[in-house]
C-alpha cells in the first residue's frame, strides 16, 4: 500500500490530520477545500479516485524540487498501472513551473526537448 493510500483509508481525515468536517468555511461546493485541495469523490476534480483506464497516452513531468513531486510520481504510477502508455520526464532541480527556465537552464531545455519529441511521436506531427 502506498503512503497516500494509507492516508485516504482514514475516511474524512485530511492530510494534516484534522477531521474534514471541522472548519467548513474554507470548503467550496462539491467538497473543494481552498486550503488543502479536493478530498471529495468527484473524479472530475479528484483524480486520486478516478478510473484512469480510459486516458490517452499520458506524459507526466515534474521537477525534483516540486512540492507535489511525490503526488506527480504516484499519479504517473497509477496511470501506468491502469495500462496506459505512460512517459515521465523528471527534471533534476526543477521547481513548480520549471518551464520558465527555458533558454536559461540546460535541464529545462532538455526536458522541453524530450516532451516535444514525445508529443511529435504520439501525434505524428
Amino acid at each position: 500500500m502506498r503512503p497516500r493510500d494509507r492516508q485516504r483509508d482514514h475516511g474524512d481525515q485530511r492530510r494534516d490530520g484534522q477531521d474534514s468536517q471541522q472548519g467548513t468555511a474554507g470548503v467550496l461546493p462539491g467538497g473543494l477545500d481552498r486550503r488543502h485541495g479536493h478530498r471529495g469523490p468527484d473524479t472530475r476534480i479528484n483524480l486520486d479516485r478516478a478510473d484512469l483506464s480510459g486516458l490517452p497516452p499520458t506524459l507526466v513531468s515534474w521537477g525534483t524540487y516540486e512540492v507535489l513531486a511525490g503526488e506527480d510520481e504516484e499519479f504517473a504510477a497509477r496511470v501506468k498501472d491502469a495500462g496506459i502508455d505512460t512517459a515521465t520526464v523528471v527534471v533534476p532541480g526543477g521547481q513548480h513551473s520549471y518551464v520558465y527556465g527555458a533558454g536559461r537552464v540546460p535541464e529545462v531545455d532538455a526536458a522541453i526537448a524530450q516532451i516535444g519529441a514525445w508529443v511529435r511521436e504520439k501525434t505524428k506531427i
